[in-house]
Formats: C-alpha cells, sequence, structure tokens
C-alpha cells in the first residue's frame, strides 16, 4: 500500500510519454483510389490551362480522400500561379498538417510567402527545408532564389499605393 501512489504516478507518466510521440498527425500510406483518380484528372486540366476545372477536380480528390496532400499542393501551385499567395499558404499548411515531412508542401509554403514580400517567414521555412533534405536539394534551391528576389524587390509603401483625389473640375489632385 506504501508504493501505490508511486506506482500510480509512474504509470501515468510512463502513459504520457507513450501518447506524446503519436500526437502527431499520422501520414497516410495509401490513398483512396478515387482520390488518385482525381487528382490525374485534375493535373491533366491544369496542363490544358483549364484551371477552374483543375481546381474543382483537386477539391473532388480531396472530398473522396482528405489525406491527399498531394492535392492540397497542387491547389496551393494553382492558387500561387492565380497571385493568391494567402490562399497559397492555407492549402499548403493543409498539406503540412497531413505530412510535415513534405518537402514540396514546405517549398510551396516559403515560395507563396516570399511572393507576399515576407522574407523572415519564408527564411524560416527554408532552414525547415535545410534539415530535411540540406541546402543541396532542388527545393532549397528554388525558395533560396525566390528569397533573394523577394529580397531585392523594393519596399512599398502605403504611401505609394494612396489613391489620388479629385473634385470638380478644376480641383488639382490631392493625397487621401
Amino acid at each position: 500500500m506504501r508504493f501505490s501512489p508511486a506506482a500510480v504516478s509512474l504509470a501515468l507518466l510512463v502513459a504520457m510519454t507513450a501518447s506524446a510521440g503519436q500526437s502527431r498527425a499520422p501520414v497516410a500510406s495509401t490513398i483512396a483510389p478515387l482520390s488518385v483518380a482525381l487528382a490525374d484528372e485534375g493535373a491533366a486540366a491544369r496542363r490544358a490551362g483549364q484551371l477552374d476545372r483543375a481546381i474543382g477536380l483537386y477539391e473532388s480528390a480531396l472530398a473522396a480522400d482528405p489525406a491527399n496532400v498531394a492535392a492540397y499542393v497542387a491547389l496551393g501551385d494553382i492558387a500561387r500561379a492565380q497571385k493568391l499567395a494567402g490562399k497559397a499558404v492555407r492549402h499548403y499548411r493543409d498539406a503540412l498538417t497531413i505530412d510535415p515531412a513534405s518537402r514540396a508542401a514546405l517549398a510551396g509554403e516559403g515560395l507563396a510567402l516570399a511572393d507576399r514580400g515576407a522574407v523572415e517567414q519564408a527564411q524560416a521555412v527554408l532552414s525547415r527545408l535545410g534539415t530535411l533534405c540540406g541546402s543541396g536539394c532542388s527545393e532549397s534551391k528554388t525558395l533560396a532564389d525566390a528569397i533573394a528576389a523577394a529580397r531585392a524587390r523594393p519596399a512599398r509603401s502605403a504611401a505609394a499605393v494612396t489613391p489620388t483625389v479629385t473634385t470638380g473640375p478644376d480641383a488639382k489632385p490631392s493625397q487621401q
């Protein structure tokens, strides 16, 4: 009886330690065949330039199997091509929730962040990517080049994009 509290504490500690390693989302080893077929159709539509159809097919692939990381990455790639960097980041992060080691999703997220001008966040993604594949993999090189290009772009200030307002036929333009 004297050892009961210690034994219970030790058992609880072992149970918590064992379950902590299982808290990460499992990577699906097999994707539903319907999801794969729909994603393949989406890829064909994308190559044909039918982006709206491709998006629909990729979304259908995700409805068939939400663990299809490639479909999330493809949706992110399409969003980047459409200059929707925020939407792209969301799709890449959804893919990373399923497979945190997806180099394509990490690289895509970093590229989308660099597109938005979030260079420091893109740099953090590059360091995560570097731990997965080193600085020699193609994804790391592509992302490093994109970050360098983003740093070379001039920063846009609010004053640079403020519209001018004119009132009346003889009024001079004024800044708002």
